[in-house]
């Protein structure tokens, strides 16, 4: 049977066609607008300006010396994963220039460690950190639905003190700390710092580049239409 494509049967089918072309760019948009964009500091006062609104969420001074495995502090778990146990490190040793002045969580042998964030997943993560003379320690960042969003290797010297901050334009959700060789006295953490970015909006180039990508498949259906008017 042919179908007239005045018929009412074909305009039907026309708009059923043009409503799934309509879906096709708006998934376009929001594709492109929750594509997460990792941006990493090594620098305190950066990471601040970037994410104003972070607060110092883990010390560790409240925990004894020793091995202490599973931890949490400030609304932030810190857990095994793999590597070797967990320790609180006194203030004062360590192998690092400057030694650490405070406690710091380290682990004896390769480390292997989570930090997860109990409520809200924040959007700006932050740490000092302490290298040794093995390769430098690397940090794998994940959304709320465990999927890795950004990698990172420290680029600071071996057996040194620095920072390393991670924003984001969606939650994080797990931090993983991985270092080798890391034993007692060199690779650690402390002072971790958790918040909201100054935007956490999708930028405004991002949102562009998705609405060009769209503007094409949106054109093709009202040109449709009006010949079909």
């Amino acid at each position: 049977m042919i179908i007239d494509r005045f018929s009412p049967a074909r305009r039907i089918s026309r708009r059923r066609t043009d409503r799934r072309m309509l879906s096709v760019a708006a998934c376009v948009v929001l594709a492109s607008a929750a594509r997460a964009q990792v941006t990493s500091y090594t620098n305190l006062a950066a990471f601040q300006s970037a994410a104003p609104s972070t607060v110092l969420r883990a010390t560790f001074e409240s925990f004894p010396i020793g091995q202490v495995n599973d931890i949490a502090e400030g609304g932030l778990s810190f857990s095994n994963n793999g590597g070797g146990p967990l320790y609180i490190l006194d203030p004062g040793l360590g192998g690092t220039s400057p030694a650490p002045l405070s406690k710091i969580l380290t682990g004896n042998g390769n480390e292997r460690f989570d930090i997860t964030f109990g409520g809200t997943n924040p959007f700006a993560v932050g740490f000092d950190t302490y290298t040794n003379f093995s390769l430098p320690p690397e940090i794998s960042v994940f959304d709320g639905s465990n999927t890795l969003i950004g990698s990172f290797t420290l680029a600071q010297g071996p057996n040194t003190f620095g920072f390393f901050g991670v924003t984001s334009t969606t939650p994080i959700g797990r931090v993983l700390w991985s270092a080798t060789n890391g034993n007692l006295d060199n690779t650690a953490i402390d002072n971790v710092r958790t918040g909201s970015v100054a935007s956490s909006a999708p930028e405004p180039g991002s949102i562009a580049l998705a609405l060009a990508g769209a503007l094409p498949l949106a054109g093709v259906v009202l040109r449709r239409r009006r010949r079909a008017a």
